[in-house]
């Protein structure tokens, strides 16, 4: 039932939205732990599109877009890659053939005004 009618109205709207790409159930990269406090991480990409090639590029590689190719496609299309780093906070993007730039849609954790996945590893991590 409505109440009577004021002049003084207030509304509040919500709205959310995603990426078109973003696909949270394929999760993050997966870290393991090594001796001498590195880490082993696994990168997953699964493109919507054929592609030629998929890399990971990084703070951990200086942004090099062809940096490390990662291999795939497996039966499901998914494109994979294994990196050592150490503890600390790292941005990524994957960057398919070599020059279109996607952050992780796996991944809900984004910065910057490029909206660079985050990654943290280890114990280390600054907000």
């Amino acid at each position: 039932m409505w109440g009577d009618q004021t002049w003084q109205e207030m509304m509040v709207g919500t709205m959310a939205i995603s990426l078109a790409e973003q696909d949270l159930s394929q999760g993050p990269p997966v870290v393991k732990s090594l001796d001498g406090g590195e880490y082993e991480v696994s990168f997953a990409y699964r493109p919507r599109a054929k592609v030629d090639a998929v890399y990971v590029a990084g703070t951990f590689n200086d942004w090099k877009p062809t940096g490390l190719r990662m291999d795939g496609p497996d039966a499901a299309g998914r494109y994979t890659a294994q990196v050592r780093l150490q503890a600390g906070n790292h941005e990524y993007k994957f960057v398919l053939d070599g020059e279109n730039w996607r952050s992780d849609p796996g991944n809900p954790n984004q910065v910057g005004f490029y909206h660079n996945s985050l990654l943290r590893v280890g114990n280390f991590a600054k907000p």
